[in-house]
C-alpha cells in the first residue's frame, strides 16, 4: 500500500511503498537536493529480477533510514531521459548518490549487500586540511598520502572519493587553499600523490580506473595470498588479475618471479598466490576458471573488461610470463572458456543439453528459432523452473525450426553471457542471432506468450 510522508525537509510528500521513496521526474531532482544520501534503484514493472530484489531493497531500506540513508526507485520505463542521463543499460540497477554525485553499486543484490556497500561508503575517508596544516610534515609521517588540491564543488573531485573508498593503503587529504597548492606550484583542481615525502604529480584525465591505477603504483610492490578479502577485491571492484597458481609448498620456488612481475606491472594487475587443493575460497576459484588442482602450476589473467575473460600459460619461467602479460596487453592472446564435453545423448526430457564448445554452433543455425535456459542445476530457482521448462519443451515438438536448449553456467562459459542472475533465458530467432533476453515471469504461461509475441505461433496451443 502506499502511504505519503513528509521526509523531515522541504522534499513536499512522496509516495513511499514499503519504505522505498517512490521517485519520478518531478520529485527526483528535489529529492536529489534535498537527501545528501540518497539510493535510487532504476528498474521496470515488467523485470523478473527488479521483483525478485524488491524485498531485500525494501529490508536494506529500512535498516539504512537509520544511518540517515534513503532509498527510492524510479520506473526506467516511464522516465527514459534520466535512464540516458545517468546511463542506465539494465534492470535492475543502483545509484547511490552523495551529495547529489552519482556512483554505480556494484556489489550483490541482497540486504546485506547493499546495506555493507553503504555504511563502508559511510566512513569518514577525506581529511580536510585547514590552512595552518603542513602537508610536506604530513608527507614524512604517512608512506603513501594522496591530496587533492580544489573544492568539494568540483566535478573532478567525485572521482577522488571514489578511490579514497576503493584504493585500500593510501591516507586521503584535501585542500580547498590557495596556499596549499601555491607551495607545489598547482592550478586547482589538481591531484598529488606522496610516497615517503616524494611527491609525483597526477596528470592523467580524472577517471576512477587511471587515478586508482596511479595511486597503485605509489604503494610497494605486493603478493597476496588468495582469501576473503583479495577474492572481495578482485571481483567487487573489477580488478584485472595475475594469478599464480601452485602448492604453497611450491610458492618459494616462484616467489621471486612472481614479485619480479609485480615490481613491473603492479599499476595494472593485482598480483595473487592460490593454491587450489585447498577448501574453501581456492576450491570456489578453481570453479570459477575451469581448472583443476592437478592442472598446478599455472598462471593465469582474469581481464574483468571483457566479461570476464580468462587467459592461462603453462609455464613459471619469468621471461615467458612476461611475455605472456606483454601478448595480453597486445590483445594477441586468445581467451579460453569452460566447457564439458559434448553429451553422447544430446536431449534431456526433450531439452537439447549444449555445452560452451557447441554453444555458438547451436545458437547460430539460421534454420532455427533457439531457446536458451542459462542456468546451474543446484540453484534453487532453476531447480523450480527446470521441469517447467521441460514441459514447454515437450508441448512445442510439433513447432518446426524451434529448438529449447539449456546450459549449465557452473561448468561453461560463452563469451558475452554473463548474466547477473539466473535462470536467464535468450531467444536466438532465425532472423536475428544476437539474442533477445527474456525478462518475464519464470513460468510456463509467461514463457509462452513471450515466445507467441516473438516467433509468431499464436495458432498453437500449449
Amino acid at each position: 500500500m502506499l502511504i505519503f510522508l513528509l521526509i523531515g525537509f522541504s522534499l513536499g510528500k512522496i509516495p513511499e511503498e514499503d519504505g522505498v521513496l517512490v521517485l519520478d521526474a518531478e520529485t527526483f531532482p528535489n529529492a536529489l537536493q534535498k537527501a545528501p544520501k540518497l539510493m535510487v534503484e532504476f528498474y521496470a514493472p515488467w523485470c523478473e529480477h527488479c521483483k525478485k530484489l524488491a524485498p531485500e531493497y525494501s529490508k536494506a531500506a529500512a535498516e539504512l533510514r537509520k544511518h540517515k540513508v534513503r532509498l527510492g526507485k524510479i520506473d526506467g520505463d516511464s522516465h527514459r531521459d534520466l535512464v540516458d542521463k545517468y546511463k542506465v543499460k539494465g534492470y535492475p540497477t543502483l545509484i547511490y548518490f552523495v551529495d547529489g554525485v552519482p556512483f554505480e553499486y556494484n556489489g550483490m543484490p541482497t540486504a546485506e549487500g547493499i546495506i555493507d556497500w553503504v555504511l563502508k561508503r559511510q566512513e569518514k575517508k577525506i581529511h580536510l586540511l585547514n590552512s595552518t596544516d603542513s602537508i610536506e610534515d604530513l608527507s614524512s609521517s604517512i608512506p603513501i598520502l594522496c591530496v587533492f588540491f580544489g573544492l568539494s564543488s568540483n566535478n573532478e573531485r567525485s572521482v577522488f572519493e571514489f578511490a579514497a573508498y576503493n584504493v585500500q593503503g593510501v591516507a586521503f587529504y584535501e585542500t580547498p587553499h590557495e596556499i596549499h597548492a601555491s607551495q607545489y606550484s598547482l592550478t586547482q583542481p589538481k591531484i598529488l600523490g606522496f610516497r615517503n615525502g616524494i611527491h609525483e604529480k597526477y596528470e592523467g584525465s580524472f577517471s576512477t580506473v587511471d587515478l586508482s591505477k596511479f595511486l597503485e603504483g605509489l604503494k610497494p610492490a605486493k603478493i597476496h595470498e588468495f582469501n576473503d578479502d583479495t577474492a572481495k577485491r578482485i571481483f567487487d571492484y573489477q580488478s584485472t588479475a595475475f594469478f599464480l597458481l601452485c602448492n604453497d609448498d611450491d610458492l618459494e620456488l616462484y616467489e621471486n618471479t612472481l614479485r619480479s612481475l609485480s615490481e613491473e606491472y603492479k599499476t595494472e594487475f593485482i598480483f595473487t598466490s592460490a593454491d587450489l587443493s585447498k577448501p574453501g575460497n581456492p576450491t570456489k576459484l578453481a570453479g570459477a576458471l575451469g581448472i583443476q588442482a592437478q592442472e598446478m602450476p599455472l598462471a593465469v589473467i582474469i581481464d574483468f573488461d571483457k566479461a570476464f575473460n580468462k587467459y592461462r600459460k603453462s609455464s613459471t619461467d619469468f621471461q615467458e610470463l612476461k611475455k605472456f602479460i606483454e601478448e595480453y596487453k597486445g590483445k594477441e592472446l586468445e581467451a579460453y572458456l569452460k566447457s564439458q564435453e559434448i553429451p553422447e545423448e544430446e536431449y534431456e526430457n526433450s531439452v537439447r543439453v549444449i555445452v560452451g564448445k557447441n554453444h555458438n554452433d547451436v545458437v547460430n543455425d539460421i534454420e532455427k528459432d533457439v531457446l536458451v535456459l542459462y542456468c546451474t542445476y543446484d540453484h534453487p530457482k532453476c531447480i523450480e523452473f527446470i521441469p517447467m521448462y521441460e514441459r514447454l519443451a515437450k508441448d512445442t515438438k510439433r513447432w518446426e525450426g524451434f529448438l529449447p536448449c539449456k546450459m549449465d553456467l557452473a561448468y561453461n562459459e560463452v563469451i558475452g553471457i554473463r548474466p547477473r542472475f539466473i535462470p536467464h533465458i535468450v531467444l536466438y530467432t532465425k532472423e536475428d542471432k544476437e539474442g533477445m533476453v527474456y525478462s518475464g515471469e519464470f513460468t510456463k504461461g509467461a514463457v509462452k506468450n513471450f515466445l507467441r509475441g516473438i516467433i509468431r505461433k499464436e495458432s498453437l496451443d500449449l
